[in-house]
């Protein structure tokens, strides 16, 4: 057999691409119209619809999701001015107490002045002065025991003098300057006393 030269190849290259593309057009000249077919319509008007329905729950989504956002901000600017309200008044109820308290010992004052029994004035200051500790006991403050004879304690007692005395133990409350009062378990002042120390 002979060899084939060079442009015999290039030839033959060329007619097997020409039977090659001749093949296609005969293909393509011959398939159906897409016009025609009922099955390809059925499966674009198909598409089309589920394409509906995506982008219909696509906007009900994101309505959703804006009313939810919107939802959650309005309950945050709720609780924000709840809260702002709240601490304004948180001590209302403390307040009207203090205002009886208040109106008391005008009367006092007023009592005082028209009268000279120094009794009846005591005993007038000694029933505001308890009217005082119920309020304050209302708002859940206790005062701190430091009665003499009372152990010390660091957290709740301050010691601000040292007495040498046979009558108490050691470590022992002698005698309270100052009161000291707690807030729902927090010391809100330690109770100044005189300790006895041997």
């Amino acid at each position: 057999m002979q060899a084939m030269s060079h442009t015999q190849s290039i030839e033959a290259r060329r007619a097997a691409r020409r039977r090659k593309y001749r093949i296609r057009r005969e293909a393509f000249q011959n398939a159906p119209d897409p016009g025609n077919d009922q099955a390809l319509k059925q499966e674009i008007s198909a598409q089309t619809a589920e394409m509906e329905r995506l982008t219909q729950m696509l906007t009900l989504s994101q309505e959703q999701c804006l009313r939810a956002r919107s939802d959650l901000e309005n309950f945050r600017k709720r609780a924000n001015r709840e809260r702002e309200e709240n601490r304004k008044f948180a001590i209302e109820g403390f307040v009207r107490g203090l205002l009886e308290t208040v109106d008391n010992l005008e009367r006092a004052i007023l009592g005082a002045e028209q009268s000279q029994d120094i009794k009846a004035l005591h005993e007038g200051v000694a029933m505001i002065h308890q009217q005082f500790v119920i309020n304050l006991q209302r708002q859940g403050v206790e005062t701190i025991d430091a009665n003499p004879g009372t152990p010390f304690d660091p957290a709740r007692h301050e010691a601000v003098a040292i007495e040498s005395n046979d009558a108490y133990e050691n470590d022992t409350i002698v005698a309270c300057f100052q009161a000291g009062y707690i807030l729902n378990g927090r010391v809100l002042r330690a109770a100044k006393v005189k300790v006895s120390k041997k």
